[in-house]
């Protein structure tokens, strides 16, 4: 059985970094990370993630909400990472969020729940 891909949208490169070497110790290929709106748009357009991580905020005045409307229309897996708390937009209320900084079981435990068939 192959991999399960897992897409980081982290705009922060030490952060980034982090999360993708816990996730390839816990078995998972890496797409990403990615910074930008757009390259991870390009990515899900290219080839899908099984699940993404998303950071909510990706720098000055950039958010990644787009980014997780497209993975919803292709209904794939994803969770927001926050340092704030909280998603910011009503719209996504009902959305898994994980407070940065997260432990490295809490992520892998998110990420096993997202690609579970029994999960949603």
């Amino acid at each position: 059985m192959p991999k399960r891909r897992v897409m980081i949208v982290e705009d922060e490169a030490l952060i980034a970094e982090d999360m993708a070497r816990t996730l390839r110790r816990g078995g998972y290929d890496i797409l990403g990370p990615y910074s930008s709106e757009k390259k991870a748009l390009n990515q899900i357009d290219l080839a899908a993630p099984d699940a993404a991580l998303l950071d909510i905020n990706l720098g000055p005045a950039a958010d990644s909400y787009a980014i997780a409307d497209r993975l919803k229309e292709r209904a794939l897996p994803f969770a927001f990472l926050s340092g704030y708390g909280s998603l910011r937009s009503e719209r996504f209320s009902g959305e898994r969020l994980l407070s940065k900084p997260c432990t490295p079981a809490a992520l892998l435990e998110t990420v096993a729940e997202l690609i579970s068939p029994s999960a949603g």
